[in-house]
């Protein structure tokens, strides 16, 4: 499928639209992640995409916590509302640990990363593989298109969901099993 190098990826290709090139990048990055069968580079960017939605959970739930402020006994009035038998307070799926924190971090630069990528692509002063300013006409026939690729691929689409699942399951369960639990006086 992929015949064309690098070099000559182009070739032939420079009358095309900005909506019509994105529409083969779209391709491109669909078929590499929705699979009917599991690829390695699928596995890579699922256990990856899993472990940032667990930290980044984690990470939420900690902040909301903090925010609902403390009953006299020192638990969170959110721990209280949800956990009022206190069964899960030291449980190491709702505590924040260092790994997460690293991974929640890390995250949080490589998308401030991209950003500050996109915007000096759209501020014009670095080369732009075309112009980013496309109309509203143009991304709205983009959304049509996307959604029908999308839909074209639906089955493949559920069973990348499914392996995504499964990828968090198994970092709860390793959570679950770290031996490095939080005491419950925390």
């Amino acid at each position: 499928k992929y015949t064309t190098s690098a070099a000559g990826e182009l070739l032939g290709k420079e009358k095309q639209t900005p909506t019509e090139t994105m529409e083969g990048y779209a391709d491109e990055v669909l078929d590499l992640i929705f699979t009917k069968e599991e690829t390695p580079l699928q596995g890579i960017l699922l256990e990856q995409l899993a472990k940032i939605l667990s930290s980044e959970s984690r990470s939420i739930w900690t902040r909301l916590e903090d925010a609902s402020g403390t009953l006299p006994d020192g638990r969170s009035r959110l721990s209280a509302a949800v956990n009022p038998l206190g069964l899960f307070r030291s449980s190491s799926l709702f505590r924040m640990d260092t790994k997460d924190e690293q991974i929640v971090s890390t995250t949080r630069k490589l998308v401030t990363l991209v950003q500050n990528q996109l915007q000096v692509s759209q501020d014009g002063t670095a080369n732009a593989t075309f112009d980013s300013s496309i109309s509203s006409a143009e991304t709205l026939k983009l959304s049509s298109i996307l959604g029908r690729k999308v839909w074209d691929r639906r089955s493949a689409v559920l069973k990348t969901g499914s392996r995504l699942a499964v990828q968090i399951l198994n970092i709860s369960l390793d959570k679950l099993e770290d031996t490095d639990r939080i005491p419950v006086n925390h």
